[in-house]
């Protein structure tokens, strides 16, 4: 098919090789649960947009104007990824009673 083409051409490597490796991840559903948020690039260019555009609003929303601060004090940006991974896997193991990826994943 044509995803396992495309990554036969960027990798350089055979169509079992392609397919098997594309076979041992997850599925898109399986992914969209450790998103923020998922953008569904499916349909129409105007829809695309509509969805960036609800996307970016909804990112400044939530991140307010604590880039600029970031921006010029890196400490601060660097404090700030640590906090937010940190909140993250503490409710993602809240949520799904597990530490870790499992199977190796």
């Amino acid at each position: 098919d044509l995803m396992s083409s495309c990554f036969m051409d960027r990798n350089k490597c055979t169509r079992a090789e392609s397919e098997a490796r594309l076979g041992s991840q997850l599925p898109i559903s399986s992914k969209i649960t450790y998103a923020d948020i998922a953008i569904d690039n499916s349909g129409s260019y105007s829809g695309l947009e509509d969805q960036v555009r609800l996307c970016l609003n909804r990112l400044e929303r939530m991140v307010g104007r604590t880039w600029v601060v970031s921006w010029l004090f890196p400490p601060f940006g660097l404090l700030s990824v640590a906090w937010t991974l940190l909140v993250r896997i503490v409710l993602h193991t809240k949520q799904t009673g597990e530490m870790g990826p499992r199977n190796g994943r």
